[in-house]
């Protein structure tokens, strides 16, 4: 009946929120597994640890040396070449003297024929003074800028051999580096398989107890048929209603038939009493009746019977 129906339609419910809830329930192991995974990856040995921060410390330590390095090499290139314009400046110096030098010595063979040979000496003795003072002046400016390339030189070797020695040990540095790293991938790999062995079991058992429930496919059918039957259910619903409208309506109604019912055949009763031979009265030429139960009487009955 439809009371049947409205329990089926309950338990089916139910069975509907059962399955939601274990749907959910599989969804949450899902992440729970994903996260236990994604910490199994970044875990790592602290005594491990600190060892791979000693190593980046001594990294950043080198980069700023190398830092401080660079800056140096950088200001002794600048050096050398400023060195290098000097001497290049006074190289033209040089040339410049050099033709001076000639230019005085076509004059002195110009002027050879219009000045005394006393004159002559004492312009060659100027000259003389004047280019051994100028070549000694260059001949100084020339040892100190050599001193200058040399000392350059000498501080490029040790800077070479200083560089030299460092990436030596920051190659050795990186390749312990490197073997640590390794050492550490193997043992984290070796460790993820264990997990994903006893995640593989618990998976297993899941996919086991899935598959002693309901699949999707039948809970969308009983959804259909859940609504269906909740359409059913208020179609009968009005029915219900219409008809114990109908029935209270009749119920009340019957109870007014029954008492009208009753004084008809009370009234009755008292015709036929009045109509008995002892009874009669001569004709008059109209029917006298009795007279009938007003609205009063009525209620008063109506009261008494319901008491």
């Amino acid at each position: 009946g439809l009371e049947e129906q409205e329990v089926n339609l309950r338990r089916d419910c139910a069975s509907q929120d059962f399955g939601d809830g274990l749907e959910a329930g599989q969804l949450h192991l899902q992440e729970q597994m994903n996260t236990v995974q994604q910490m199994m990856l970044g875990k790592a040995d602290k005594v491990q640890l600190t060892g791979m921060e000693a190593t980046c410390t001594k990294l950043r330590n080198y980069s700023a040396h190398m830092d401080d390095t660079n800056d140096l090499l950088d200001r002794l290139g600048q050096a050398s070449a400023s060195a290098e314009e000097q001497l290049t400046a006074h190289e033209r110096n040089l040339a410049a003297l050099r033709s001076q030098l000639s230019q005085h010595a076509n004059t002195m063979a110009s002027l050879a024929t219009k000045t005394s040979l006393s004159e002559e000496s004492r312009h060659r003795r100027e000259l003389e003074e004047l280019v051994a003072a100028q070549c000694e002046h260059s001949a100084n400016a020339e040892g100190t800028m050599v001193k200058e390339i040399e000392e350059c030189r000498r501080h490029l070797e040790t800077l070479r051999q200083h560089l030299q020695r460092h990436s030596s040990h920051a190659e050795s540095e990186f390749n312990a580096l490197h073997t640590t790293l390794d050492t550490l991938a193997t043992a984290e790999r070796m460790e993820l398989k264990a997990d994903k062995l006893q995640v593989a079991d618990a998976l297993a058992r899941i996919h086991a107890q899935l598959d002693r429930k309901a699949g999707v496919q039948p809970f969308a059918s009983l959804a259909d048929t859940v609504d269906q039957l909740q359409e059913h259910q208020a179609k009968h619903a009005k029915q219900i209603d219409l008809s114990v409208r109908f029935i209270d309506w009749f119920s009340d109604r019957g109870q007014a038939y029954e008492h009208n019912l009753r004084a008809l055949d009370e009234h009755l009763g008292k015709i036929g009493k009045a109509s008995a031979p002892q009874d009669r009265q001569p004709y008059s030429g109209q029917t006298r009746l009795s007279a009938a139960p007003g609205p009063g009487d009525r209620r008063e009955s109506e009261s008494g019977q319901r008491r």
